[in-house]
C-alpha cells in the first residue's frame, strides 16, 4: 500500500510545482530570448493562419456578424480556465466545434486568435498579465489550425453523426498541433522537458476530448445558425 501511495504523491508534487511556476511567469514580463521566441512563435502562427485563410477552400460565405458573435462567445467561454501543469486548459472546445460549421473553417484560427486577445484584456488592465505575453495568447490559437484544415478540405456539409470519422480526424489534428506547439514552447522557453509536458497534457486532452462531443451536439442541433453558438454559454 505504501508503494502504491508514492507515485500519486510525486505526481501531485510535480503538478503543484508546475502550476506555481506558471503563475509566477504570467506576472513577469517576457524579455530577451523568451520575448523574441514568443514573437517568433506568434509570427509563424499568423503566417500559417493567413495562408490557411487564403489558400483553403472557402466552403461557405463569410459573415462579419457571425464572426463577431463567435469572437465574443469564445472570449467569454475561454475565460473558464483550469490550471494544468505548466499551462492551462479552458472550455473553448465547446465553441470551437460549432464555429467550424457556421464560419468558413479557413478563417476560424484567426477568429480564435482575436478572441484570445480580447479575453486577456481584463487581465492586462488589472496588471495580472504582462503585455509581452500577448504573442503567447496569439499562438495559443494554433490548436485550431489542424481541425480547420481537415474540415475545410472535407467540403461543405452540415454537421451530422454520420461523419464521426471525419470529426475524429479533426480532433486528432487538433491534439497533434496542440502538443507540438505547446511542447516546443514549454521546452525552449520554460525549459520544461517534453516528458513533463506530455504528462501535464494528459488532463487537457481528456477535457478537450470530453467537451468536443458536447460542442458537436450543439453544432448538429443548431445547424448553421450563428446564434446557436450561444447554446455553449450555459
Amino acid at each position: 500500500m505504501e508503494a502504491h501511495a508514492v507515485l500519486p504523491s510525486l505526481a501531485d508534487e510535480l503538478e503543484a510545482e508546475l502550476i506555481d511556476r506558471a503563475r509566477t511567469r504570467m506576472r513577469s514580463a517576457l524579455a530577451g530570448r523568451d520575448g523574441i521566441l514568443a514573437l517568433g512563435f506568434a509570427s509563424v502562427f499568423l503566417t500559417a493562419a493567413i495562408c490557411a485563410a487564403v489558400m483553403l477552400p472557402p466552403v461557405r460565405a463569410f459573415s462579419p456578424l457571425v464572426a463577431l458573435v463567435a469572437l465574443v462567445v469564445l472570449a467569454l467561454v475561454s475565460s473558464v480556465e483550469f490550471e494544468v501543469g505548466n499551462g492551462f486548459v479552458h472550455a473553448a472546445e465547446l465553441v470551437l466545434v460549432p464555429m467550424l460549421f457556421v464560419l468558413p473553417p479557413r478563417v476560424v484560427p484567426l477568429v480564435v486568435a482575436a478572441a484570445f486577445l480580447v479575453r486577456h484584456l481584463p487581465s492586462l488592465v488589472r496588471g495580472k498579465l504582462q503585455p509581452s505575453h500577448l504573442p503567447v495568447a496569439l499562438f495559443n490559437a494554433s490548436y485550431a489550425l489542424g481541425p480547420a484544415v481537415v474540415i475545410a478540405l472535407a467540403g461543405d456539409a452540415p454537421a451530422g453523426w454520420s461523419r464521426l470519422p471525419l470529426y475524429a480526424a479533426a480532433l486528432a489534428a487538433q491534439f497533434a498541433g496542440d502538443f507540438v506547439v505547446g511542447g516546443a514552447w514549454s521546452r525552449f522557453a520554460w525549459r520544461v522537458p517534453w516528458r513533463e509536458h506530455a504528462q501535464s497534457m494528459r488532463i487537457s486532452l481528456f477535457i478537450d476530448g470530453s467537451l468536443a462531443p458536447v460542442g458537436l451536439t450543439v453544432a448538429i442541433a443548431t445547424g448553421d445558425s450563428a446564434w446557436g453558438l450561444l447554446a455553449a454559454l450555459p
